[in-house]
């Protein structure tokens, strides 16, 4: 387990002594330093669930040390630290979701789509890569990161409203149109195939990133 995730996992066990109150506040904060483009944000959130477990065993409410104001208290602590408009670990974390993403797509890919074909053909099939996955992937990516950042830079917004009938069924009907448009984009698109390679050769390295996914669960547990 390398330095940040260890400090995820130990911030995630301490952060558990917080009241259901102080909780909610430290999880919008949370979600809101992560999203940030500084290199010490575990080590900030660190010190702030420090500050804030201080508080509740003074009996102190939270705004007392940071006020009301949790957006302008996170700015002030990012503003003070030096930002990097493409640190190395901000780049490690792009890196690991795009890696993470291409080999879910595939694994989805590869089960709902080539072993129908692979039973039906009753005889081994070469795996293709065609252009309407590699499009779609690189697609479905970049709108999961943007959500993610989305959610993040306005968390404290969500947690102070209930969403309205209105947006959830804006939500809904645009995530339903997403999911149709992508399916007719890779149907139109699913005759223009880039490369072919062996189904074992897939199969093989699907099993090697999820059986060491596995490995890095078990080990992130000790």
């Amino acid at each position: 387990m390398n330095e940040a995730n260890k400090m995820i996992k130990e911030n995630h066990e301490i952060s558990k002594k917080l009241n259901k109150e102080n909780q909610a506040i430290y999880t919008d904060i949370v979600c809101y330093i992560r999203v940030s483009s500084i290199n010490e944000k575990e080590e900030i959130i660190s010190d702030i669930l420090d500050m804030f477990l201080r508080c509740q065993e003074a009996g102190k409410p939270i705004e007392e040390a940071i006020e009301n104001d949790y957006k302008g208290f996170c700015d002030s602590i990012i503003g003070s630290v030096s930002q990097k408009r493409i640190s190395f670990n901000n780049l490690k974390e792009y890196l690991g979701i795009i890696i993470n993403g291409i080999f879910i797509l595939l694994t989805i890919d590869f089960v709902f789509n080539y072993i129908p074909k692979l039973i039906a053909s009753k005889s081994l099939i070469s795996y293709q890569f065609n252009v309407s996955f590699f499009i779609t992937t690189i697609i479905i990516i970049i709108i999961s990161i943007a959500i993610v950042k989305y959610i993040g830079k306005n968390s404290f917004k969500f947690s102070n409203r209930k969403s309205s009938k209105k947006e959830n069924f804006l939500f809904g009907s645009g995530f339903a149109s997403f999911i149709i448009l992508m399916g007719i984009f890779q149907y139109v698109l699913r005759n223009y195939v880039l490369f072919s390679l062996s189904g074992y050769y897939v199969f093989f390295v699907l099993g090697i990133y999820w059986i060491y996914k596995l490995i890095s669960k078990i080990k992130d547990k000790f």
